[in-house]
């Protein structure tokens, strides 16, 4: 269900790993609802700063206590998660010798009858790197240069009723706040430019065709407001960001195929109508699409592919026409050995220059890469080992947007 997006959470490549150990019977006890670890790694990064030159690689100490719970009840669902993540470094990046990351999600689902009931859910985030943070609109893990400190909150509520056995509707709404802490300066433009809250609300109506196949029809409303404040002046001229706050209206069609079971398609298609706040406009194309592959119990394939329209970090540009693909997979070889694994790639056409920039830009565009592979064997039902490799990359007209960076690590997680 495309309502589900705003639910998305963030991902982190170690965060991935030994949530992946979690699943099932891996480390954790189904029986207790709850579960602590503690992991420890030793990494190292050929680009602490993700600078475009001059790179400065440092091994790193990376130490990773884990809460979570996940507690059904018979019409109630509650889920919890914290990560913390502390990092020291041997050549430290202009950050410091140390720096941390919190990753906070909350998820609450209960139905009132069979028929009627709704999904809450809240995901905050605080941190340096951008890969911290999954974009609520295309699906996929941010592939930026780090921009300094933030905060990053997306909360959601879903609401659901079933009409009749075939027909259901139901109404969503998201809130995104992004607030940079220091006005680290990239592409001529602080970080804190492009503080932002995006918020908005859907409504659907799905019929279910048949056993294996339902559709049905979406209307999406989002609103991007930035900060107005500029306490670095950069542009000279009042209320800068105002000009790049939009409105959209995506109307769409869904289609949710069993084709077999094990194998099911997730589609939406339609338009995206973009309203800037001087009063001019864009219309494209938008697409979503997901295709879900179970072969076995915790081992999967998901391939996931978006089109249209997203905001920018890149100041000039008020927007990017934005096509994104993502392929995740994790895999048991044995009962103690499982391999995961992420390919993302993502194209942004920069467009719609900010009227407020002069001399007016011309259309640049960038992609990114992530790539990874992480490695995890069970040693006990407490004690695991892990081993992973991470190369993000992106490649711009902006040559100060560039950068690439390989990470390694081997680390060990104790889990309760």
């Amino acid at each position: 269900m495309a309502l589900q997006k705003f639910a998305a959470s963030v991902l982190l490549l170690a965060a991935a790993c030994y949530r992946a150990n979690a699943e099932g019977s891996w480390l954790t006890d189904p029986d207790r609802p709850w579960h602590v670890s503690l992991g420890v790694r030793e990494e190292y990064s050929d680009n602490v700063d993700t600078e475009d030159s001059g790179a400065v690689g440092s091994f790193n100490t990376i130490v990773n206590p884990t809460l979570s719970l996940d507690l059904p009840l018979e019409n109630t669902h509650y889920s919890f998660s914290y990560d913390y993540f502390l990092t020291i470094y041997s050549d430290p990046p202009v950050t410091g010798n140390a720096e941390d990351a919190h990753i906070l999600a909350l998820g609450m689902s209960h139905n009132f009858t069979p028929r009627f009931g709704f999904a809450l859910s809240d995901t905050l985030v605080r941190g340096i790197d951008a890969s911290l943070v999954t974009d609520d609109v295309t699906g996929t893990r941010v592939i930026s240069k780090r921009r300094g400190e933030y905060w990053d909150n997306t909360a959601a509520l879903d609401v659901h009723y079933n009409l009749t056995e075939l027909w259901t509707t139901g109404v969503g709404g998201f809130w995104n706040l992004k607030r940079f802490d220091d006005p680290v300066v990239v592409v001529d433009v602080p970080a804190s430019d492009n503080d932002r809250d995006r918020y908005g609300g859907s409504a659907f109506l799905t019929y279910q065709i048949n056993s294996r196949t339902s559709a049905g029809v979406q209307y999406e409303y989002a609103r991007t407001i930035y900060d107005e404040s500029d306490p670095l002046n950069t542009n000279d001229v009042p209320k800068f960001r105002d000009t790049r706050n939009t409105q959209s209206h995506a109307p769409s069609v869904t289609l949710i195929r069993k084709l077999t079971p094990k194998l099911t398609l997730d589609v939406d298609g339609g338009v995206e109508i973009l309203y800037f706040d001087d009063g001019s406009q864009d219309i494209t194309p938008r697409a979503r699409a997901k295709l879900i592959y179970a072969y076995l119990p915790g081992d999967s394939v998901a391939a996931t592919f978006f089109y249209g329209l997203t905001t920018t970090e890149v100041g000039e540009f008020r927007s990017a026409e934005t096509a994104s693909v993502k392929v995740d997979v994790h895999h048991s070889f044995t009962p103690k050995l499982r391999v995961s694994g992420e390919v993302t790639y993502t194209h942004r056409e920069f467009q719609n220059p900010d009227p407020a920039v002069t001399p007016k830009p011309t259309e640049q565009s960038n992609d990114g890469v992530i790539l990874s592979v992480i490695m995890s064997y069970r040693f006990t039902r407490w004690l695991s080992g892990e081993a992973g490799y991470t190369h993000e990359e992106t490649i711009s007209d902006f040559e100060e947007e560039e950068f690439a960076r390989n990470r390694v690590f081997l680390g060990a997680r104790v889990t309760y």
